[in-house]
């Protein structure tokens, strides 16, 4: 992936992230903000990223949302929480 694709991603995510700051009520509402599931879903299969713990040999999919199905074979990322892009 190129550099501006990666760009184009984050500020997606960024505004996301500003959105959700500016409705406390999103984290007991989630759906208020729109477009989730697709925020970082580069591959259109719900990964946003992946996680790895070199130490245990472990690398996790990091999934939209934390449903029982997700959480039995991957990490997942709490719906109506900001997305981990830093800052």
């Amino acid at each position: 992936m190129k550099p501006e694709d990666y760009t184009k991603y984050f500020e997606a995510a960024e505004k996301y992230n500003e959105e959700f700051a500016a409705h406390p009520s999103a984290f007991f509402n989630p759906d208020e903000i729109k477009d989730y599931e697709k925020i970082l879903d580069i591959t259109g299969t719900g990964i946003m990223g992946y996680i790895t713990i070199k130490k245990l040999g472990v690398e996790l999919p990091i999934y939209h949302g934390t449903d029982e199905g997700i959480l039995q074979i991957a990490a997942g990322h709490l719906k109506g929480t900001s997305f981990p892009i830093g800052g």
